[in-house]
């Protein structure tokens, strides 16, 4: 069950996969991806046939390679993903050695296979004694019998079916791949080594030390390398300070360092020296104009701060000399940086209409929010205060609050049920209300019975209450 588990994991990894490479397919081929999926659905396939065909050693062998390929091309996916399967080579590998790798590669396949049906067939333990095999160095043996492919279904392979000289024959030819493999992978291993030291003697890897050339002239220099298999280029010619005009700066490879034969030398020629211009150092601050300067070979003179409508503070607004002017190295440059927008001063808006105010404020450059509060002073929608307060200055874009007037506080309407018409009125007036009368021709009771709004209730001071009276 564990096996069936870790398959099916294995395959939807595999989909996963597949799907990402799908999606991603303008950015790398999915081919390896694409493949696994019907390679891991045949490997499934295997699977069950294992079980259906009761061990069929054929089956059973395939599902083996199978899962090699499968971890192979897993394997090469991981390559290619990291890159490393896409890079050129530096030198191609001669054409005898590639040919004895692809050899050695092929030998290693068809020996796995060999394991396979040497351990599907029970043939592992045929020959119990090394190197002879029952004590004779060639056994009795059954090829045809020990290496036919297809028995017919039905079979029962559980403990094998072979006789001796049939499982003795899979694993002699078992035993004769594995010295023939050893023997190649050997042969690859000195050809490689071989090849590799007349890569690094005498081939494309053999390197040399570059000899001294800095301060030299061009044909000198080139004098110099050509002594020791180099050649020069010239990458650059740059200003000095130190280094006459025509004579080389510095050299890549640096002089010293290994190199190797055949390659070429990159030099960088001096122009002399140079006289150098103010660089662009608007709208920097002073740390980057400072820097700037330093790059330049030009020195950091005085700063002064001027109040500036559109510049942030500390940026860059002039320079003295002006940029682009030539000058020798280390001069200073004074600076001129902005202190930001003027500072505005917050007007006594307290009376003026919410609107009028915000608008004011707005085109001075500063930024409105709105609180409301009651107030008996102020009407409905006027300004109370500002927060800074009035005369206070603020940077443009700097924020202020208006306090606006949501008219007079509200208070309790007293409860005037049951009180004659006067005492209602009294009492409802001296409270700051206003009285409605509703009362028929005639008020025999002289009785409040209704009243609105109902007393406790919370409205604004001044508001009308309407009584009944009957």
């Amino acid at each position: 069950m564990i096996h069936r588990y870790l398959a099916s994991g294995l395959g939807a990894l595999i989909l996963l996969l597949a799907g990402l490479a799908w999606r991603n397919r303008h950015e790398r081929s999915p081919g390896v991806p694409l493949l696994l999926v019907p390679l891991v659905m045949f490997q499934g396939l295997l699977g069950m046939w294992t079980v259906t065909l009761l061990l069929k050693p054929l089956v059973v062998a395939l599902h083996l390679m199978g899962g090699f390929t499968v971890l192979a091309l897993l394997w090469w996916n991981l390559l290619e993903s990291r890159g490393v399967a896409r890079q050129p080579p530096g030198e191609p590998l001669p054409s005898g050695l590639r040919g004895l790798a692809a050899l050695g590669l092929c030998l290693v396949v068809f020996q796995a296979f060999l394991g396979g049906w040497t351990s599907t067939n029970y043939a592992a333990l045929a020959c119990t004694d090394f190197p002879r095999c029952h004590g004779q160095w060639w056994p009795q043996m059954n090829f045809t019998e020990g290496f036919t492919l297809w028995r017919g279904l039905g079979v029962n392979y559980e403990f094998g079916v072979l006789d001796t000289p049939a499982r003795t024959a899979i694993h002699v030819t078992h035993r004769l791949g594995a010295l023939v493999v050893t023997g190649v992978l050997l042969l690859l291993v000195v050809a490689g080594a071989a090849a590799a030291g007349w890569y690094l003697a005498a081939g494309p890897g053999k390197t040399v030390a570059v000899p001294g050339i800095l301060g030299l002239d061009r044909a000198s220099a080139e004098a110099e390398l050509a002594a020791v298999e180099l050649t020069l280029t010239v990458s650059s010619e740059e200003y000095s300070e130190t280094v006459e005009k025509g004579l080389i700066i510095s050299a890549d490879p640096e002089p010293g360092s290994e190199a190797s034969a055949g390659s070429a030398v990159a030099v960088v020629i001096s122009l002399g020296p140079e006289r150098f211009g103010v660089p662009e150092l608007i709208g920097l601050t002073v740390d980057e104009a400072s820097d700037a300067l330093a790059s330049a070979s030009l020195a950091l003179g005085s700063v002064s701060e001027e109040y500036d409508p559109v510049a942030p503070v500390g940026q860059v607004i002039a320079t003295d000399p002006p940029v682009g002017e030539s000058l020798k190295s280390g001069t200073p440059v004074n600076l001129v940086v902005s202190k930001g927008p003027k500072p505005v001063k917050v007007p006594d808006l307290a009376g003026t209409p919410v609107d009028d105010a915000k608008a004011q404020l707005e085109d001075e450059g500063l930024v409105v929010t709105v609180t409301e509060e009651f107030s008996s002073d102020y009407s409905f929608g006027n300004v109370i205060s500002t927060n800074p307060s009035a005369g206070t200055k603020v940077d443009v874009g700097g924020a202020v609050e208006l306090v606006v007037s949501k008219g007079p506080p509200p208070v309790p309407v007293p409860d005037v049920i049951g009180m004659s018409r006067d005492d209602a009125v009294f009492v409802l007036e001296d409270a700051g209300f206003v009285v409605a009368v509703n009362e028929p021709p005639v008020t025999p009771l002289n009785e409040v019975v209704l009243q609105d709004p109902g007393g406790g209730t919370q409205v604004p001071y001044g508001s009308t209450v309407t009584i009944t009276v009957i």
